[in-house]
């Protein structure tokens, strides 16, 4: 049997990034440190049963539970656990038989590879302290207990638990004198246990499309595309950037060509996107409040400039119409989807995909363009949260227009629906995966896990005024053209296309019905 211990919740200094969390569920690379875990779990031992301690008193979705039992993870639910020794006692007496072989895994790790023969503790080398017990200390690096031991005979383990008075590492000391422990190296284990080791996962674990690519080297990030424009079109709107504007950027290092190809270089801060807190964060609503008060100032200040000509290919009607046309007519000629036949979703019916674009559009054109220093992709996952400093940071700018010109300048409305389209829109819940769907002749039947959860976070931010000329109300009805444009990007995922086209007929419902 192997038990990840999981009933604790996360450190103060986690808190603070993610809410109140237990262990294994921190985010990481848009998903669960569970995840991860269990992958490398079931890759050196595909047949032992897995499980995993909760706090009982932890909320999990639908998507959750669902992923548990897909994976053949068991839960197991503990209350008022205070210590890992406590933990690990009641998971041994409710789960393992006497004589048993056990392994256990803290909640917070994540190694490389597993001891796989029993009676081993695994250790690794470490320059941090992640506050797990010191074998050797060295002069630059200590071997300390990586958090994973392998236990042959559960009663022993349970009585030494009883005898240290239910000190976890006193008790693993105690058992090894009677049947020793082999300390098994490994090449490499992250232990989230605060926020100097959680960070310094993350910068090990980057996120980015298949056409981009990030390298992290302390303190400076990379990014490489085979888009070379683009990402020149990139690199050209951090040159751009207005020194008002600066203080809501990474700092800028320039531009380059190396062997691997055209990059832009940024610091690395190491701040958690705020489409990870959003979607798998427990943050308070007053968290949230001072995100959205953030973002409303940058998007004032950006309003504020002397804002020169737009060009054409940066207004209202490129930015949302011609785009979602064209992205239309390609999503259609791709798979053969007819935009001209009537859809239903969850029994309702509804009009083509392509009146929904012509009811949008003509909605879109009774708004003015808001003419401001533009992001063009102003989503959750685009937006830094540096936790310390209270501050937000923007990524990732679009840099380019609809007629391909470099794009500085443009309508504001934009970034605003391109904001909605994460907190009202829920895309980021979509590409983690976040939703049940069964489509069959065009009829889909759609929902998303989790958006109970949102309610009160999507409330503050229907309060906010985020653009000067548009209301929220006006913005959600543009949504579904968002959703539409994105079709043909997500061709590596024909489901997750799918639920993206659900996800504009469910915001059409909402906003048109």
């Amino acid at each position: 049997m192997i038990i990840i211990l999981s009933a604790l919740y996360v450190g103060e200094s986690l808190r603070a990034e993610v809410g109140d969390l237990p262990l294994s569920f921190v985010p990481l690379a848009n998903r669960r440190l569970y995840a991860f875990q269990v992958e490398v779990l079931r890759r050196f031992f595909p047949q032992r049963p897995i499980a995993l301690s909760v706090p009982a008193n932890f909320h999990m979705t639908e998507a959750e539970l669902s992923w548990f039992e897909e994976y053949g993870v068991s839960l197991i639910r503990l209350e008022s656990v205070t210590t890992l020794g406590e933990e690990a006692a009641l998971v041994l007496e409710q789960c393992c038989n006497s004589g048993e072989a056990v392994m256990l895994m803290h909640g917070a790790c994540l190694p490389a590879s597993l001891p796989t023969e029993p009676d081993s503790l695994a250790v690794f080398e470490t320059d941090l302290e992640p506050g797990l017990p010191v074998e050797i200390y060295g002069a630059e690096r200590d071997l300390i207990w990586a958090g994973i031991a392998s236990f042959a005979d559960v009663s022993l383990l349970a009585s030494s638990l009883a005898e240290e008075s239910l000190d976890y590492y006193r008790a693993v000391k105690r058992y090894s004198f009677k049947r020793k422990l082999r300390n098994v190296h490994l090449d490499e284990c992250y232990v989230l246990l605060n926020a100097p080791c959680y960070f310094r996962a993350r910068s090990s674990f980057t996120t980015e499309r298949a056409f981009n690519r990030l390298t992290v080297n302390h303190t400076v990030l990379k990014k490489f595309s085979s888009n070379g424009d683009k990402i020149r079109s990139e690199a050209n709107w951090f040159n751009q950037v207005p020194r008002s504007l600066r203080k809501y950027i990474p700092q800028y290092f320039g531009e380059g060509v190396d062997s691997d190809g055209y990059y832009y270089s940024i610091e690395y801060l190491g701040a958690i996107p705020l489409s990870e807190i959003f979607v798998y964060g427990r943050q308070t609503v007053v968290f949230w409040e001072r995100i959205f008060s953030r973002i409303e100032a940058y998007l004032h200040e950006s309003r504020s400039l002397n804002v020169p000509v737009m060009a054409k290919g940066a207004g209202n009607h490129a930015l949302f119409v011609r785009k979602a046309e064209s992205r239309l007519a390609e999503f259609s000629a791709d798979t053969g989807f007819n935009a001209d036949v009537a859809l239903h979703l969850n029994g309702r019916m509804l009009p083509s995909l392509k009146e929904i674009l012509a009811d949008t559009s003509k909605h879109l054109m009774a708004l003015p363009d808001m003419a401001a220093f533009l992001h063009g992709d102003l989503c959750l996952s685009n937006i830094l949260y540096d936790s310390r400093m209270r501050a937000i940071k923007l990524i990732d700018p679009r840099g380019v227009d609809e007629d391909g010109q470099n794009m500085i300048f443009g309508s504001q409305l934009y970034d605003v629906a391109k904001l909605a389209h994460s907190v009202i829109g829920l895309y980021d819940h979509i590409i983690a995966g976040q939703y049940h769907l069964s489509v069959a002749n065009n009829n889909f039947t759609f929902s998303l896990y989790g958006e109970g959860d949102v309610e009160e976070i999507q409330a503050a931010f229907r309060r906010r005024e985020f653009g000067a000329s548009a209301c929220m109300s006006d913005v959600e009805k543009i949504l579904p053209l968002l959703f539409i444009a994105m079709l043909p990007l997500h061709k590596d995922s024909p489901r997750r296309q799918m639920a993206l086209l659900a996800n504009a007929l469910r915001l059409y419902v909402a906003a048109y019905r």
